[in-house]
């Protein structure tokens, strides 16, 4: 019930703005490639009714024809492709939330439904007196880089707080950041919601810990 589903959905939803869609121009017509390899990965793409315009899409790797291909130059070629698209995305929609003060002593990194709690328990935090700053990510690939690492540099202490047994949102950040070594992971199993006691309970501990107690 939670990965597939039928349900009734009225025609007019279905509708939505197309913005700057890069349409084929005449000699594009002559032999459409509807993958065709550009500069910044985008291809130009037709619309039904549009002469010559007849393409196949398909889930398989396919060449810049939309037809399925496994050659090895094709599989690299159009992996490059996607991903300069990517890069645009993730500079122009900045899909983050930051809560509490400029600087703070401590910087909280979570995600998903771990907002609530973590919101609450940082503007509590600041009601009594503490410093503490939340970085809240709403799109996690592309991630925001550059906004994270101005985060970073505005605040003293890292915990990251998630619900995964594994600390896998934590896992994956050091994938691609160079997290501080002191940083602090406070984690547990899902199955029940996160509170902003817990998150509170976990705040407390960074600020009376030793850095060489920090979990990294």
């Amino acid at each position: 019930s939670i990965g597939q589903r039928k349900q009734t959905i009225s025609g007019p939803a279905l509708e939505h703005e197309v913005v700057d869609r890069m349409l084929p121009c005449a000699a594009d017509l002559q032999e459409y490639e509807r993958y065709r390899d550009t500069p910044s990965g985008v291809s130009p793409m037709s619309v039904p009714g549009i002469r010559g315009g007849q393409y196949q899409t398909n889930g398989l790797e396919h060449d810049s024809s939309g037809r399925p291909a496994s050659m090895y130059l094709t599989h690299e070629t159009m992996n490059a492709k996607r991903y300069r698209k990517l890069w645009p995305i993730r500079e122009h929609y900045r899909f983050f939330r930051r809560i509490g003060p400029e600087r703070a002593d401590l910087g909280i990194v979570c995600w998903g439904s771990s907002l609530g709690a973590v919101r609450e328990a940082v503007e509590a935090a600041n009601a009594r007196g503490e410093s503490v700053a939340a970085f809240v990510p709403r799109m996690l690939y592309p991630f925001p880089k550059e906004d994270f690492e101005k985060f970073r540099a505005s605040v003293g202490r890292l915990m990251v707080v998630e619900l995964s047994y594994t600390a896998q949102f934590y896992r994956y950040l050091r994938s691609f950041l160079d997290l501080p070594k002191e940083t602090r992971v406070y984690k547990r199993s899902g199955g029940k919601p996160l509170t902003a006691r817990e998150v509170e309970e976990a705040m407390s501990t960074v600020f009376h810990m030793k850095a060489e107690e920090a979990i990294a």
